[in-house]
């Protein structure tokens, strides 16, 4: 697997990563946890089924182009490839999805494949897998992106608020996040749905969640468990541990135990 940072200024505004996955008669499951970003899977030739929090992929014996988004605002989810197909993976920052895309899922848990790309998919993804040159590869994909830019109305007044919930020092309530970016709390609370696809207390209980992951598997053995509660601003054990099940449904120790930072610590993932 090959992972990247776009090196395009304007994409790296809005995605974390990207990954490409070459195809491969071997078996891979992993489990994702949730994340306040959504990571977007174009799959070529590709036979998918769709389950609850689950997604079943393997290779296909047809041709096809599948753009599915995972949407991890919500729920754990698995990944459980039967055989590993050529894939391109996008996992884009929040109001990234809807600054490239106008596919609708707001709302949507888990899997939706949506079909706004596909005019392009067939040629980009085709384009993508006959080089082996990773240079290629990486401006094929950030041309398509490019080409299908389009900003956000709203982008100004969710940046702003995205960096206030992101601030643990500090407790804001909605109401003040939108009387210091100058709406109303009910239609910032629209934005927030619509655009980065939960609520603002969702957004920041995640946001949360995901920092403590990175600054946990980064430490390693370093800091002690209560420690990493603590640095991360929980106020006791038990907030730590109740906030971790709400979340991911374990605790913080079963969740760790085999859990691990891959792409330059840009996805993390329990494999099975």
């Amino acid at each position: 697997m090959d992972v990247f940072v776009p090196a395009d200024k304007l994409l790296k505004k809005y995605i974390d990563c990207i990954y490409i996955i070459k195809r491969d008669d071997k078996p891979l499951k992993y489990t994702a946890y949730p994340s306040t970003h959504l990571a977007v899977g174009l799959f070529s030739n590709a036979n998918i089924v769709q389950e609850e929090k689950k997604l079943i992929v393997a290779n296909a014996d047809f041709e096809n182009a599948i753009a599915i988004a995972c949407n991890r605002l919500h729920d754990v989810v698995v990944m459980d490839y039967k055989q590993v197909p050529n894939e391109v993976a996008i996992n884009f920052k929040p109001m990234g999805f809807n600054t490239f895309t106008n596919a609708d899922i707001a709302g949507r848990p888990d899997f939706t494949i949506f079909n706004s790309w596909d005019d392009d998919l067939t040629e980009v993804l085709n384009s993508v897998f006959s080089t082996e040159k990773t240079a290629c590869q990486t401006e094929i994909i950030q041309n398509f992106l490019l080409s299908r830019y389009s900003p956000l109305a709203e982008e100004e007044i969710l940046t702003k608020a995205i960096a206030m919930l992101c601030d643990f020092t500090k407790d804001y309530c909605l109401e003040q996040i939108a009387a210091l970016v100058g709406v109303h709390y009910k239609h910032l609370y629209r934005c927030f749905k619509k655009y980065v696809g939960c609520s603002p207390a969702r957004f920041k209980k995640i946001d949360r969640f995901r920092n403590t992951i990175c600054s946990r598997l980064k430490a390693k053995d370093a800091v002690k468990l209560t420690e990493t509660g603590y640095d991360n601003n929980y106020a006791d054990q038990s907030h730590f541990i109740r906030h971790f099940r709400q979340v991911a449904g374990e605790n913080p120790t079963s969740l760790f135990k085999d859990l691990v930072l891959l792409g330059g610590d840009k996805i993390a993932w329990k494999f099975s």
